[in-house]
């Protein structure tokens, strides 16, 4: 639910109208085919390890890449990010630039 919190936001942020009727299409498309994975306990659990290992070593990421990062790593998914690097701190995440 973060990620598609993180789209949807991209479209509101968008100034242009043409920009944000691409952005809203792209988005509501991604929505349709994808269900987004929800958080759940075990997804908690892998959020405050991650995040208390990620603060431990000084390479905290942003607390919504945090969430997308620990659900990713639950369900054993990669993550396709136009941020690769603050995904690549996060230790045995599959990171896949775009």
């Amino acid at each position: 639910m973060i990620s598609a919190s993180e789209l949807l936001h991209g479209v509101h942020r968008a100034a242009d109208e043409g920009v944000r009727a691409r952005r809203q299409a792209f988005v509501e498309h991604v929505l349709a085919v994808l269900d987004p994975l929800p958080i759940t306990t075990r997804v908690a659990r892998a959020h405050a390890r991650l995040w208390a290992d990620l603060e431990r070593s000084g390479a905290v990421i942003g607390s919504h890449d945090l969430w997308i990062a620990a659900t990713a790593l639950a369900h054993g998914l990669p993550v396709a990010t136009a941020n690769a690097r603050h995904f690549e701190r996060v230790p045995g995440l599959a990171v896949v630039a775009v």
